[in-house]
């Protein structure tokens, strides 16, 4: 009901001030909560009713735009019922439909990987880089994206925050080598499934069919999805400045991937590009960015999200502040969000483009 009254306002009303919700969407957001820690505090509660409250508040919180933590306790929450249910006497994963929320439970975390805030470094593998000629992977139409990718993610969103330490000791040249080192196998993962995916096609799971039109349509949705991990790993972790040949490619890249992609309301990836388009807005510069905006605004015109608006906003601003400050721009001290976030919003600022 909060989400439906989230859209409904949407809908119809001006956007609230600072995206605050509405006093009814606030209250069913309440109770809702009020609701789930009861039933959670049930011996052998109910998984799939629960798990499926937790999603539409992460959503709820997500796409009310406010940008705030509160979306991180629903992710962090769907880990804990995660780890709690698979110890269970006589677990079977298909009861559960443990292959669809784990499905939306891997994807949310690696796009919190590379938030400013991060925190999933628990959750990454110490030897998750993809190699070549593995058969685990597939498309999945939910996120987008090739399966394989969430990996990649979580991993870059680690090397992130290690190189926030490194930076700060500047006598640790092992740990640098070490990040250079992963990052270079990173790279190559990223460029291996962009080849794989492009040259073979899509693997989409079990015996599942697709219009050739919409086929078309997701391949293009993967790879905005793939060429946005290489701009988190270019800018964020290798320290290349926005100007470089390789993160403007990237930009590129996205944009005309994005661009072949209908604008409808049926199934279609349409509904996904929120996160590949602000990235890649993040670095745009010239005409790059009048296209950005505009995909933006079609896509909230569409889909009446508002964070695709907060998503806008803060853009606006960051571009703002880069050109206030030139092409100085060119080393680590603007890789991170975290340089200029008193000039976007408050410090609470917890924003995830999705």
């Amino acid at each position: 009901m909060a989400f439906a009254a989230l859209h409904r306002y949407t809908l119809l009303n001006e956007l609230p001030p600072q995206f605050m919700p509405e006093d009814l969407v606030a209250s069913l957001i309440a109770s809702s909560m009020r609701y789930l820690r009861r039933d959670l505090e049930k011996p052998g509660y109910p998984v799939q009713p629960l798990l499926h409250t937790i999603r539409t508040l992460c959503h709820c919180e997500i796409f009310s735009g406010r940008a705030n933590s509160s979306w991180r306790v629903h992710v962090n929450g769907a880990g804990a019922m995660f780890n709690e249910i698979a110890s269970r006497i006589n677990f079977n994963e298909s009861e559960y439909s443990f292959w669809l929320w784990s499905r939306w439970f891997w994807s949310i975390q690696a796009l919190t990987a590379t938030t400013e805030v991060g925190k999933v470094s628990e959750l990454a593998s110490a030897n998750s880089v993809i190699q070549e000629g593995d058969q685990t992977y597939f498309f999945d139409t939910y996120t987008g994206y090739s399966s394989d990718l969430n990996i990649v993610l979580m991993e870059i969103g680690l090397l992130i925050h290690r190189e926030e330490a490194a930076v700060l000791d500047t006598e640790s040249t092992e740990s640098t080598s070490a990040i250079e080192q992963k990052s270079d196998l990173l790279e190559t993962s990223i460029k291996y499934m962009i080849r794989r995916d492009t040259e073979f096609g899509l693997k989409f799971p079990g015996k599942v069919l697709h219009d050739p039109d919409m086929t078309v349509q997701f391949q293009a949705c993967n790879t905005a999805y793939q060429y946005a991990s290489l701009i988190h790993l270019y800018r964020r972790v290798n320290g290349l400045s926005s100007f470089s040949d390789e993160v403007q490619g990237c930009v590129r890249a996205i944009l005309d991937s994005v661009s072949a992609i209908t604008p409808v309301t049926t199934l279609s990836p349409w509904i996904l590009l929120t996160t590949p388009i602000f990235t890649a807005g993040c670095e745009a510069v010239g005409q790059d960015r009048k296209l950005v905006k505009e995909l933006l605004q079609e896509l909230y015109f569409t889909l009446h999200i508002r964070n695709i608006i907060r998503a806008l906003e803060i853009l606006e601003r960051r571009w703002e502040i880069y050109d206030r400050s030139g092409s100085s721009i060119t080393s680590h001290i603007d890789k991170y969000m975290g340089e200029y976030i008193d000039e976007i919003d408050s410090a609470d600022l917890d924003f995830i483009p999705y």
